[in-house]
């Protein structure tokens, strides 16, 4: 009896497998994050059903990106993209509109395989994905060349990330506003008016991390933020300026 050939995932999957954390391997594509096994990636029968939706969904995946590419949805193209590699995808967008001063190097390799071709678009409409993607994203800090690169893009217009009501609680702040921030360093751009939500952040996951805070002139903030709850201030002086540690 001739036996079954085993299903293998798609080369393109292979890949991307990576090994996080404590020694578990995912296969982390800008299209399909998700954990594997050794057993799964040497295939087998019984995970031939599992194999074939996982390239399946990938396939899937790439047909959507390939039609948003088509049809120039730059918000459709932008999340499409796993979450860990949004900021990438945004980041090609703005290197697309740059002055051709923006490090191609600050971008990775896949981004090389995109062919679009569109208009920059409205400040509101590129301020909104911003904003968007920037509310989307855990760990920010390791993408900070990124973020300024694409906070360059529209440079005086950042205002237009807040919602109505976030803009109606910034303009009411005092010119002179006290921003905290919880983390193992003071040199991202994610700051809170709440002490406590600071606080939080330092100690989440038992990290034991340290907060700051900063004085600053309301209008070097770049946006305000509440729509996760965190009284959030965005600031990106944050990594040239002096911290003052207050735990």
């Amino acid at each position: 009896m001739t036996e079954k050939p085993k299903i293998k995932y798609n080369p393109e999957l292979l890949e991307s497998v990576q090994v996080r954390g404590n020694h578990t391997k995912f296969i982390h594509h800008p299209l399909l994050v998700e954990m594997v096994t050794d057993s799964m990636l040497e295939g087998g029968a019984d995970m031939d059903w599992f194999i074939e939706n996982t390239n399946a969904r990938f396939e899937y995946a790439k047909e959507r990106l390939a039609k948003a590419i088509a049809e120039k949805d730059i918000e459709r193209f932008v999340f499409l993209h796993e979450r860990a590699y949004r900021v990438y995808a945004l980041f090609y967008l703005a290197h697309l509109w740059g002055d051709g001063s923006m490090e191609t190097a600050l971008a990775p390799d896949f981004c090389e395989d995109y062919n679009l071709s569109i208009e920059q678009p409205s400040s509101e409409r590129w301020w909104e994905l911003v904003g968007d993607v920037w509310l989307d994203q855990e760990f920010t800090t390791i993408h900070n060349r990124q973020w300024k690169a694409i906070f360059g893009i529209c440079p005086d217009e950042p205002q237009l990330m807040m919602t109505a009501d976030e803009r109606k609680y910034y303009d009411k702040l005092p010119n002179k506003i006290k921003i905290y921030r919880g983390g193992f360093c003071d040199k991202g751009f994610a700051w809170t008016l709440s002490k406590e939500n600071a606080e939080w952040f330092a100690n989440r996951w038992n990290a034991s991390y340290e907060v700051f805070e900063k004085t600053i002139n309301k209008d070097e903030a770049m946006s305000y933020f509440n729509r996760r709850g965190e009284d959030e201030i965005l600031y990106l002086g944050a990594d040239t300026t002096a911290q003052n540690k207050i735990l």
